[in-house]
């Protein structure tokens, strides 16, 4: 099973829907998180909501057959106000410092080829909160099955 981040934003109550894949942010969190304390930035994992895969990996997912569907709720099973989001002023400065130091500098446990993807999924990250930081906004790295 392939897990991955997604990045969503919220603004003015309203989630963003899609995201690109974040594959390689997922698998490497651990070596970034690593990263951030040398770096002296907050984790990368500290900004990740595990909403959508508790949601998923729940035991009764799917055994609710008297409900019929007739709850008029998000049809994901989870509202915006169930997910944590995230000051994205701070998730700026934890990206950005990664993006940066990646481009600068190779890292052993990282082959070369998917470093170059790793900042690649920085960047997409750090121009989606450059988006949302004049609007207020909030964001997660939503873990996604």
């Amino acid at each position: 099973m392939s897990m991955t981040f997604w990045i969503q934003t919220l603004e003015n109550g309203h989630c963003s829907e899609d995201s690109d894949n974040h594959s390689l942010m997922f698998d490497y969190c651990d070596d970034l998180d690593e990263l951030c304390d040398e770096l002296g930035v907050a984790k990368l994992s500290s900004f990740t909501d595990e909403t959508d895969v508790e949601y998923n990996m729940a035991d009764d997912f799917g055994d609710d057959d008297d409900d019929d569907s007739s709850d008029d709720d998000d049809d994901k099973g989870y509202s915006v106000e169930d997910m944590e989001w995230f000051d994205a002023e701070a998730g700026l400065a934890t990206l950005k410092a990664l993006h940066i130091h990646l481009q600068d500098h190779r890292e052993e446990w990282l082959p070369p080829t998917q470093q170059r993807m790793l900042v690649e999924e920085l960047a997409n990250c750090v121009d989606v909160l450059e988006s949302v930081i004049p609007h207020s906004g909030k964001f997660h790295l939503a873990v996604i099955m």
